[in-house]
């Protein structure tokens, strides 16, 4: 038992470096993706290398040692991967990050490269390819708390390459409709894969606001934006909460329906809320409040 022990610990160290290595080669690959290249052909052999470690580590760091070991084995031996991928779609289907089918397409592509040389170029491939880094990407940080991809502030060149954009759009959908979410247009580099920060992040210590899958930038909520409800009935019109305007307003804009206009905070709750009609407004002593019940006496 002891001896068994000590080679978990080496394992999962061997294991963690390993796939943080592969996926960041692979990464590297993927910013320059294109039909004029190469870089598809490696870049899936190593993200599906990567997968594999990954899953292996996650198995085993979860101490799920009976869906990564083969029955009896003495010496750890692995089981299958389509096995080990298998028991974390049946048994972790809690984690609802992709489409099984988006995997596997990875790991047959690489089998076809590796053992027949097939390496010709395809876009579903790639944008599955993207699907994938994402994966590993989204449950480490959902699981561990940690992160493989920097959240960014401003530009970011990956943003600008057309398979990358395509791909990170595809998982927002994914994502987004297998968490019955929505998925919304960025302010930054417009491409459609805006998501809530709880079913997708880079953030290894905040899942409060907004994440773009396509270019990483984000929206924190509490210390950088507000949130209220807009006209159009979701909680998706994000103000600027560090820029009060003239007549205690935030100016901002709801990422579902482009409304652009302004909203208050309530002096009492701290509540931030929407008033198109401002004779209605509710003001004492020159406070706002959003209700009768919040006017402090």
């Amino acid at each position: 038992m002891k001896d068994n022990f000590e080679k978990y610990i080496q394992l999962e160290k061997d294991l963690k470096k390993s796939y943080k290595d592969f996926f960041h080669f692979s990464l590297d690959l993927v910013k320059n993706i294109s039909n004029e290249n190469n870089n598809l052909k490696f870049a899936v052999v190593n993200m599906q290398i990567s997968l594999e470690l990954f899953l292996k580590y996650y198995f085993l760091t979860k101490k799920k040692h009976k869906w990564l070991f083969k029955p009896n084995s003495k010496e750890l031996q692995f089981d299958y991967f389509s096995k080990i991928l298998e028991h974390f779609f049946s048994e972790d289907n809690k984690l609802l990050v992709t489409e099984k089918e988006h995997l596997d397409r990875i790991v047959k592509a690489r089998n076809k490269i590796v053992h027949e040389g097939k390496s010709t170029w395809n876009e579903e491939l790639a944008v599955n390819l993207i699907n994938t880094t994402l994966f590993i990407q989204n449950v480490l940080n959902r699981e561990f708390q940690e992160t493989l991809i920097e959240t960014s502030n401003g530009y970011n060149d990956l943003a600008s390459n057309t398979i990358w954009r395509k791909g990170t759009e595809d998982f927002a959908k994914n994502i987004a409709c297998l968490n019955n979410r929505e998925v919304y247009e960025c302010w930054f580099c417009c491409s459609k894969s805006f998501v809530d920060k709880k079913i997708f992040t880079c953030d290894e210590l905040d899942d409060e606001g907004f994440q773009c899958v396509t270019c990483f930038n984000s929206f924190y909520l509490r210390d950088q934006i507000g949130l209220a409800q807009c006209i159009c009935g979701s909680n998706t019109f994000v103000l600027d909460c560090l820029n009060l305007q003239e007549g205690i307003k935030y100016m901002g804009k709801c990422l579902k329906c482009d409304f652009d206009y302004h909203a208050y905070k309530c002096d009492n709750c701290g509540k931030y809320f929407i008033d198109i009609d401002e004779d209605m407004l509710i003001r004492k002593n020159d406070k706002i409040y959003c209700n009768k019940n919040c006017i402090k006496e």
